[in-house]
């Protein structure tokens, strides 16, 4: 149920749904449509209803060139959907960072949109790594000061994290 957003013509612009030009797009986006493959934006809030959201873009191509690209807006509570139902052992939970470790899904809604500088240094350090890395697993002390185990691994073709937790004692 994605809805069309906007249309980035290549050499001529960046076009809202509306026909409007718009004048930004993030530099990490611009990087990747240089790529010319399907990519998901970083999750970002609407200014219009002020929910998460993402973008899923993908090159038009003609004669074989991609000469544009179509972007699509959809909820990003897909997300927390996903996690609610992820967990390992009894207490275990998973959530989602993107590429900044900003938590973007968690089972625990208060703790979305907290950030590395949010986090005690040995999360901040384990989730720095996680963020650099494919996958592995990761020996931490989580934001409630609990020894943790968290195996992550990158969601194909975004910018996001998926990392599950269990308690030390429920993976020994």
């Amino acid at each position: 149920n994605f809805n069309p957003y906007l249309q980035i013509d290549l050499g001529k612009g960046i076009y809202a749904k509306s026909g409007k030009e718009l004048d930004f797009i993030k530099e990490d986006n611009l990087e990747k449509i240089k790529d010319k493959k399907p990519f998901f934006s970083d999750i970002i809030i609407s200014k219009v209803t002020g929910k998460p959201i993402f973008l899923l873009c993908a090159p038009i191509k003609k004669d074989g060139n991609v000469v544009a690209y179509l972007v699509a807006r959809d909820g990003a509570e897909f997300l927390n959907e996903l996690t609610d139902k992820i967990g390992y052992g009894k207490t275990g939970y998973a959530y989602v960072v993107d590429s900044t470790g900003k938590i973007v899904a968690h089972l625990k809604k208060d703790l979305i949109n907290q950030g590395l500088n949010d986090f005690n240094d040995s999360m901040k350090k384990a989730v720095e790594k996680m963020i650099s890395n494919e996958s592995g697993v990761e020996n931490y002390y989580n934001s409630q000061n609990k020894k943790v185990y968290g195996g992550y691994n990158k969601i194909d073709n975004s910018n996001w994290t998926l990392i599950i937790t269990a308690p030390e004692m429920e993976v020994m």
